[in-house]
């Protein structure tokens, strides 16, 4: 009897599994951290610093070139995976790129017009 309970939760916790709404990892990523508009008048542009970059910094050509590079290497970490859990996919993501010196710059522009 106890190992009959034990296949049927078993069974059961595998067809949720099938049955859950898990996304790609690289989709995920790519939606979160992305930039976007909020409404008609927000826009948020995020971008990878360095840690110690003050909030003046501007980023030059080689060190957008090898944020862009951890990118990939990020993103392949856990490529073709399915996450049900969006938040532990970037939690992983921002975790490689932080390793790698980088932290995440999220700035929000105001959008008006004459």
């Amino acid at each position: 009897m106890n190992i009959h309970i034990r296949i049927t939760i078993i069974f059961f916790v595998l067809f949720l599994g099938a049955c859950s709404s898990a996304r790609k990892y690289e989709d995920i990523i790519e939606d979160v951290l992305s930039t976007y508009q909020q409404d008609e008048i927000t826009l948020y542009v995020n971008s990878w610093v360095p840690f110690d970059a003050s909030d003046e910094f501007e980023i030059n050509d080689d060190l957008k070139s090898q944020s862009e590079r951890d990118q990939v290497f990020c993103m392949n970490e856990y490529r073709g995976q399915k996450f049900e859990d969006e938040a532990a996919s970037v939690l992983f993501f921002m975790q490689c790129m932080n390793k790698r010196g980088w932290r995440l710059d999220t700035e929000m522009i105001i959008i008006i017009s004459h």
